[in-house]
This record gives structure tokens, sequence and C-alpha cells, in this order.
């Protein structure tokens, strides 16, 4: 009896099953056939295209150093621009093959392929006629890696149309570099620097037969970013005491280790002046004192660098009046009251200044400090001397 009833409810479950393969058949067939329509009526328009001429749009001058809102909206416009009309067709063919695949049927994508193609193509000739703009380099290489990418994840690509077109980009990198050191250097762009490592970089990855090498890049850099530093420092007491001092410096940047991208010189300062008026025969002797100075958080398109500074005093001071010496160190104390605030952990003295970009005096700063009876004044002047390194030369332009 059991076996029997098992056995009825067995046929049950497999007429119902059959039942709804039944039924739902027709409706798998109509997806597919509706699929198929669609997909034929985008290969049609696929064709037509593939005998229209490629047209290639005029990539957009965008900021080379400091990137802003408007070059991200102009990238954005022209890619779209770019891409049409290959790129939205070819994404929608794909978009049926997908669906044609979970109802069954087997893909083939020779016009995605094809369409790609052509992209692949206008990518190139962008490359030709205008990667030697290097205001039109990030336009083109976002336009190509997007489109190189694109290419190979279809996974057919006999005439290496990817290849090509990342050995270009590379290229283009390549050439760039010269043009972002040209700014650097004469033009005084200091937001460069970053774009010359970010196009270095980018040459290496895209390609294997990229012609940068890291080494003369930052050999290049650190003769580019040579700088002289000035600092001069006046303190006056009560009116008719005064003492100037001076150190000049060259510096120049650091790519080493953790220290990458700072601008570091050494030398020493001195005692120019000192006058007594109520006692012109009074004299101030000292040595000359080391100085250390460090340019970090380079950022000029923020407008900021800040400037690292050893004690600017004598390490010792002497007041020659009459037949008489003692020891007078003014200006030790005179530093570390004018600028107790600005003293770190590590002995340093940090200013915040305002960096000029495309201005060949890139810091020009009067910092004062007075109470009565008393007087500072210190400026800070930083001015680009760049030694170009060409690397097509023997040696520093």
């Amino acid at each position: 009896m059991r076996k029997g009833f098992c056995f009825l409810v067995c046929l049950m479950v497999a007429s119902v099953f059959l039942c709804s393969n039944a039924s739902e058949d027709p409706k798998i067939d109509n997806l597919r056939k509706e699929a198929e329509e669609k997909y034929i009526e985008l290969s049609k328009q696929a064709d037509a295209m593939m005998k229209e001429p490629i047209t290639v749009p005029i990539p957009p001058s965008t900021s080379v150093s400091c990137p802003s809102e408007a070059n991200s909206q102009s990238l954005s416009d022209f890619q779209e621009m770019f891409n049409a009309p290959e790129g939205p067709l070819c994404a929608n063919m794909l978009e049926m093959q997908r669906q044609l695949e979970l109802l069954g049927a087997e893909p083939s994508y020779e016009r995605e392929i094809a369409l790609m193609g052509r992209l692949g193509q206008k990518a190139l000739s962008l490359i030709s006629d205008f990667g030697t703009e290097v205001e039109k380099v990030p336009a083109i290489a976002m336009v190509a890696i997007q489109t190189a990418s694109s290419i190979q994840l279809l996974g057919s690509d006999e005439a290496d149309v990817s290849g090509a077109l990342m050995n270009a980009t590379a290229a283009m990198y390549d050439k760039a570099i010269d043009e972002l050191f040209r700014l650097l250097v004469e033009k005084h762009d200091y937001g460069t620097v970053q774009s010359i490592l970010d196009a270095a970089q980018a040459s290496l990855l895209l390609s294997s037969a990229s012609g940068v090498n890291t080494e003369a890049i930052l050999n290049r850099l650190q003769e580019a970013l040579h700088f002289e530093l000035t600092v001069n420092y006046y303190f006056e007491q009560t009116d008719n005491h005064r003492w100037v001092e001076q150190a000049v410096l060259d510096v120049t940047s650091v790519f080493e280790d953790d220290e990458s991208g700072r601008i570091f010189g050494s030398g020493s300062g001195n005692l120019l002046s000192f006058v007594w008026d109520d006692s012109p025969e009074t004299s101030v002797t000292a040595p000359d004192f080391p100085v250390e100075a460090v340019f970090e958080d380079f950022r000029p398109c923020d407008s900021s660098v800040d400037l690292l500074l050893t004690p600017f005093h004598p390490l010792s001071e002497t007041l020659h009046s009459d037949d008489e010496s003692m020891d007078w160190p003014l200006l030790k104390i005179s530093w570390e009251t004018a600028f107790a605030d600005n003293l770190q952990e590590s002995g340093l003295y940090q200013f915040s200044l305002a960096l000029r970009n495309l201005d060949a005096t890139a810091v020009s700063e009067t910092l004062e400090y007075s109470v009565p009876n008393n007087e500072v004044t210190m400026e800070i002047l930083l001015v680009h001397k760049p030694q170009y390194w060409n690397k097509d030369a023997e040696g520093p332009q």
C-alpha cells in the first residue's frame, strides 16, 4: 500500500515538472528570439558604421601641473565624445550577447572586436596628431589606456592593437617628460615635478620598451630643482644697537629613500655688522656658524611650503669695549625669544611659508617679532636657479 502511494506521488511530481518545463519553454524561446532580433538590428548598425570613415575628436588642453575640477569635467566630456558612436553601440551589443548566452546561445564577438578596433585606431590617431602637445597628453592617455584595456577584455586581439596602443602611449609619456622639464626650468612651474614622476612611472608600467631611465630622471630633477636661499636677520635693541646676520645657501632636491622630494642645503651664516650709535668704538665679533635648511611639504598647487631651519645665531658672541671683552650672546637670546613657538622636538625651527608657483622667486617672506625695546626681522628669499641637465647633453646646461 505504502509503495503504491509513493509511486503515485512520484508520478504526480514528475508530471508537474514536465508540465512546468513545457509551459516555460515558450517563454524562454520568446526571450531568446527577442534578444536575437535586437542583436541582429544592432549588428546591422555595426556593419553600417564600419563602412563610415573614422572621426577623431580634438582632445582638450588641461593643466599638466595643478589639476582642477574644470580639468575633470573636461576629461569626462572628452571621454564621452571619443567613445561615440562605437563605444555605446559595442556596449549594447555585449549586453545582448550576455542575455543570449544566459539563454543558451553561443556568443561570437567579431563585430564587437571590429568596433573596438576602430576605437583603437582613433586613439592611435590622437597620439600621432596631438601627442606632442603636453597639455593634451592627459586626455589622450586616458582614452588610449581605457581602449587598450577594453580590447584586452574581449579576449581576441590578433592585430595586437592593445599592444600598439600601450607602446605608443608609453612613448608619448616619454616625450612629454622633456616638455615638462622645460616648463619646470624656464617657466618655474614647480607643479610639474609630480607630473614628471607620474609620466615616468606610467611609461615604465605601460611598455617594456619604455625609454625612461628612472635614475636619469631623478638626476635631472635634482639639477632642475636647484635654488639659492638667502636668510637675512636683523635685530635692533633700545633703538641704537643693531645687528645684521646673513646666510646664503645652495639648496637642491633630494630623491633618496624616505627623503624623496625634500629640498636641502647647508652652509655658513655670519655676522655682517654691529652698530651701537651711542658708542661707535664698541664692537661685537662672532665666528661663522653652521646653517642647515630643509624645505619639505613642497606644495606648489596649494601655494605652501615648510622651512625647517637650524638655530640662526653664532655659537658665541663677544662684546669689545675699550680694553675689555665679554661674552654677550644677545643674538642667541633674541632668536630663542622671537621664535620660541617655532621650535620643534628635533631642535629645528619650523616656518610655514607661501610658495609662489610660476615665479623664479619661489619664496619671499618677512617675519617680524616686536616687544618694547627689541625688534627682530627675518627675511627669507628662495630663488630658483636650475642647473638643467639635458638628457642628450654631457652635463648641466
